[in-house]
């Protein structure tokens, strides 16, 4: 993607350019920054994430893919010298959620997750920004690690559809079925 704005701040390489996609994967072919959670549960333990924070900082946002609770405020800060704006949209429909102004570096806001799913977050003034907020009412969602691995703990014993998501390449489901006791280990491959 074409650096077309504030070069000083955000193209400190002198590239002109930053890659487009977000595809990592570590050296045994894990992915990286993929939701996983279960599809439909009503049902299961408490659900008390830590309050999600988004830094706008060298023209990009930090975390790129993070979760968060419906009902939480996200809270937004601008650690560069130039205006960023994180503006937040309900992926289904493209619904506005929120704008969060951000000319001063060192200025921070909030706002609030006030419905469940996927939420883009994209900067209007550096249009290459982008990252993702997964608001969830239940606690069985996980943001896989640098290894490509993740953890849903205290699932209550039945059959699930688990999903996971990335960003660039869509979703894949499958079915597991956890025991009354013990650990189900689900592998999935993104072609």
């Amino acid at each position: 993607l074409t650096i077309d704005k504030d070069p000083s701040v955000c193209d400190h390489a002198g590239h002109g350019t930053r890659p487009a996609g977000a595809i990592a994967v570590d050296k045994s072919g894990g992915l990286v920054n993929a939701v996983v959670r279960i599809k439909e549960i009503s049902k299961g333990a408490e659900f008390s994430p830590a309050d999600p924070q988004i830094d706008n900082t060298v023209c990009s946002f930090s975390p790129l893919v993070q979760l968060a609770k419906s009902g939480q405020y996200i809270t937004a800060k601008n650690s560069d010298p130039v205006l960023h704006n994180t503006h937040l949209f309900l992926h289904q429909g493209s619904k506005n959620l929120g704008n969060i102004a951000l000319p001063n570096a060192g200025q921070t806001a909030k706002k609030p997750l006030r419905k469940a799913g996927l939420v883009d977050v994209k900067c209007d003034a550096h249009k290459w920004m982008r990252a993702f907020i997964w608001v969830s009412d239940h606690p069985y969602i996980a943001v896989t690690g640098k290894d490509g691995s993740f953890s849903l703990k205290d699932v209550p014993p039945g059959t699930y559809t688990v999903v996971v998501w990335h960003e660039e390449l869509g979703e894949k489901e499958a079915s597991v079925e956890v025991a009354p006791s013990g650990a189900v280990t689900l592998d999935l491959a993104f072609q």
